[in-house]
């Protein structure tokens, strides 16, 4: 589609718009501000100080803001909020990583990994041409936003500043902290939360049992300069100086009344670090890939900021990050059940004004996740999730319908679980340049996935 498709899109949807910002007029008010608007604001800063702007900034807030927007309003992971929903502990738990919640570290970590890896193959190549081109790089920023906010949430959730916390009362200032590198114990590794002894990092869990010598996520919560344990000061020992309280370690915000988010705070400088990775082709946390192993990625730095030049100056990124930005700036910032998740898919990305998305955001989440690379040259990585062990067949099919290749067909136990297909028959000899269907069954769910192999 030609660029104008993109103007006529940003039109289109003055009505829809009009209508989502009457419908956020009558909504009611949460009785306890939510504060979505943290994480945009940080990285809006944080970013902004390393020279990220315009579209491309847009679209990376709204992946930051996009899993507590979609997963409270259409997921049901915050009944505190959305207080029509009763969400099960499975959806609970298929939603934790991207807050790192309920001490699945692992599985926080290989979120951040998946989403940094997607965004990283989705930007590579020329910029694009055409409405599905702009797509795929305009994805690839809100998707780099959504590894950012599971980032965030680690130093918010966890026990990290804890365990620190003798180290940064010894060095006296709070980059003394060390960045997460992706390991479950640190040191002794042990902390005292709540009154009860923490042993090795992990996050609160979130409305499920809390096991023996674990920890709520309630008592952990330092997203917020009022709660219990983010008021908790730390003090440097000689000289006697404050350093500040939690809150202010894990977020970099000056003092409980607001101000600047300092680049030296542990989750704006995880930020960073991730803007740099992105760049620069490295791991997050730097560890072991765990089996099965993905294809590799490309360690050749990224030439961003000619693609973010070209992004920012582009008229159809620009319609669409504009009409982004005006969603937001209407709704109102701290309750996600006001916002109208509805005129957006479930990524993120805006729907045309006379879409139906009545099946994309039922309270029941997906678990298929998108393949990466996608579109491929070769080997393709299939990630799922699996609530309870159960019977999983995947199965990957041609346009015409044909079975070209099982690659599960057995029972499998619960966790997420990831596959690599190398984009060849089952008679190992390679399939054709196309678009394939991969079709997962777990027990009594079907869903599916669409691959496209470049030859």
């Amino acid at each position: 589609m030609p660029l104008r498709a993109h103007v006529s899109f940003a039109r289109r949807s003055v009505a829809a718009l009009a209508a989502a910002i009457s419908l956020i007029a009558l909504a009611p008010r949460p009785s306890q501000a939510f504060q979505v608007f943290r994480h945009s604001s940080m990285t809006a800063e944080v970013l902004g100080r390393q020279g990220v702007t315009g579209n491309t900034l847009k679209m990376i807030l709204q992946g930051v803001r996009w899993p507590d927007i979609s997963q409270c309003r259409s997921g049901c992971y915050c009944p505190e909020i959305v207080f029509y929903c009763d969400p099960s502990a499975s959806l609970v738990n298929y939603f934790s990583p991207f807050h790192f919640d309920n001490n699945k570290l692992f599985e926080g970590r290989e979120h951040v990994e998946f989403y940094m890896g997607w965004a990283r193959d989705s930007l590579g190549g020329p910029n694009p041409t055409t409405d599905a081109g702009r797509k795929r790089v305009g994805e690839a920023f809100v998707r780099f936003g959504i590894a950012l906010h599971a980032i965030q949430d680690f130093y918010a959730h966890s026990t990290w500043v804890e365990n620190n916390r003798d180290l940064v009362r010894i060095g006296g200032r709070i980059d003394s902290a060390p960045i997460w590198n992706g390991e479950d114990n640190w040191g002794t590794g042990s902390t005292v939360v709540g009154g009860v002894t923490v042993a090795g990092v992990q996050t609160g869990f979130e409305r499920l049992p809390t096991p023996p010598g674990s920890v709520s996520h309630a008592a952990l919560n330092k997203d917020h300069a009022n709660t219990a344990q983010g008021q908790i000061t730390v003090n440097r020992i000689f000289p006697a100086t404050l350093i500040g309280t939690y809150y202010e370690i894990a977020s970099g915000q000056n003092g409980p009344s607001g101000g600047s988010y300092r680049d030296l705070g542990l989750a704006p400088r995880h930020t960073i670090h991730a803007w740099q990775c992105l760049q620069a082709g490295c791991a997050i946390y730097q560890q072991p890939p765990i089996a099965p192993t993905p294809p590799a990625r490309s360690t050749a730095a990224l030439d961003v900021a000619s693609l973010m030049a070209w992004a920012n100056a582009d008229p159809g990124m620009g319609a669409i990050a504009s009409y982004m930005d005006s969603v937001w700036t209407a709704a109102v910032q701290d309750s996600p059940q006001a916002f109208p998740a509805e005129l957006f898919d479930p990524n993120g990305w805006p729907l045309p004004a006379t879409a139906s998305v009545d099946d994309l955001i039922g309270p029941e989440a997906r678990l298929l996740a998108p393949a990466w690379p996608n579109p491929s040259r070769g080997h393709v990585a299939i990630r799922f999730r699996l609530p309870h062990a159960v019977r999983v067949t995947l199965e990957m099919f041609d346009s015409a319908g044909r079975r070209v290749a099982t690659l599960l067909d057995r029972d499998m136990e619960a966790g997420w679980k990831d596959v690599v297909w190398d984009g060849a028959h089952g008679s190992s000899e390679a399939v054709p340049t196309g678009s394939y269907l991969c079709r997962l069954r777990a027990g009594e769910r079907t869903e599916s996935c669409r691959v496209s192999l470049i030859r």
